[in-house]
């Protein structure tokens, strides 16, 4: 039997970066938000369908990604996220997320494709302009993402 998690968020139009998941009710540290939903495809499927033009998949292995599906598709990067991804994509909270709040994650911290890049444009102090995958994470952003558990299992077994 599947387990429920009520979704605690909404997709709203209108923001800086267009539609994006906003909270709904008080998302604790570490509470689990979601588990990211779509159809699973290979690196060669990926690459013929997309190229590197593709914001809207997650890798969750080495040579798996998940073609994310909506509300999944807007839940937009930022280089000081609120929330993190482990295990084969699940969204928790990196910290307290208020009602009303952008539920954001770091694209940074679950990539890891040499070959992508794409502007930023979060507006946080410490954007890094231009985001790609793990490698390109200075080194104190990729432990403070293992020391919080928000790494994909992929991305620990290859680095640590």
């Amino acid at each position: 039997m599947k387990h429920f998690i009520p979704l605690k968020f909404k997709v709203v139009d209108g923001t800086a970066l267009g539609r994006a998941c906003i909270a709904t009710q008080n998302i604790v540290e570490g509470e689990i938000i979601c588990k990211m939903h779509g159809v699973e495809i290979t690196y060669k499927q990926f690459s013929e369908k997309f190229g590197n033009n593709c914001d809207d998949l997650l890798q969750i292995d080495t040579e798996t990604y998940i073609e994310l599906s909506e509300p999944y598709i807007f839940f937009n990067h930022s280089c000081a996220p609120n929330a993190g991804m482990r295990n084969r994509g699940v969204l928790f909270a990196l910290r307290a997320i208020n009602p009303g709040e952008e539920i954001t994650v770091d694209y940074s911290s679950t990539a890891d494709d040499l070959n992508w890049q794409m502007s930023c444009k979060c507006g946080s102090p410490n954007c890094r302009k231009l985001i790609g995958d793990f490698q390109s994470l200075p080194h104190e952003m990729q432990e403070f993402y293992r020391e919080k558990g928000a790494l994909m299992d992929y991305l620990l077994k290859m680095y640590y």
